[in-house]
């Protein structure tokens, strides 16, 4: 498995190109480095020691059923983003997660739903985000992870209905959270473009340039592979 890695200061989202990936599309690690330097973290204090670089998962599993739950939790991430749970606060709540905290926004109503798992060997803990009942285009759910005694990664998970809108919520989303984190943002946000699908025959929408736009002047790198 490869390992993610990233520098302190940057801040990345990946986006998945359809609302229902593949299994195998999708299980590689997130990656994002620099040519000239690239750094391992290192974990210190009480966690343990020197484990290597953290390795991050995404998935839209369109339903997380426990079989694909322990799929999941088999290949070794130590965090683990997901899309379209489709299950409740109650549903959630009852699964087994084993060596993994898991953090959860469940929809109200039908379908839907997101969710962070991280490994217990790492600290972490729930950044709340209120989205509005009235903004029903974003899911999303905000986890701070402590790589050591002094620096803390943020890791989203988020969904758009379709069709997707930047809302204020999402503005809020990677606007508001601490830009001295790295932040990493993972979601399915049913958009199209040519940065992440070079062979679109369709000119991409106002709403995607507008998220583009939004994202890069947040300071966000996007991390996806081409295709």
């Amino acid at each position: 498995m490869e390992p993610f890695t990233w520098l302190p200061a940057e801040r990345y989202f990946h986006p998945l190109l359809d609302s229902i990936g593949a299994y195998q599309r999708y299980t590689y690690c997130l990656r994002a480095v620099c040519d000239a330097q690239r750094q391992k973290l290192l974990l210190s204090g009480d966690i343990e020691q020197n484990p290597g670089p953290i390795a991050v998962l995404q998935m839209n599993v369109s339903c997380l059923t426990p079989s694909k739950l322990a799929t999941l939790m088999a290949q070794g991430a130590d965090i683990i983003a997901i899309q379209e749970t489709w299950k409740s606060s109650e549903q959630i709540a009852s699964m087994h997660t084993g060596d993994y905290v898991l953090y959860a926004q469940s929809r109200i109503g039908k379908g839907g739903g997101v969710a962070v798992l991280v490994r217990k060997t790492l600290r972490s803990k729930r950044i709340p985000l209120t989205i509005p009942q009235h903004d029903t285009s974003l899911e999303v759910v905000v986890v701070q992870v402590a790589l050591d005694q002094n620096r803390d990664l943020i890791v989203a998970s988020a969904y758009m209905r379709p069709p997707p809108q930047v809302t204020q919520s999402f503005r809020r989303l990677v606007n508001c959270l601490p830009a001295s984190s790295p932040l990493l943002l993972c979601g399915d946000f049913n958009m199209h473009h040519p940065q992440w699908e070079p062979f679109l025959e369709s000119s991409p929408s106002e709403v995607v340039a507008e998220f583009l736009e939004l994202c890069t002047d947040a300071g966000l790198t996007l991390v996806n592979t081409p295709g």
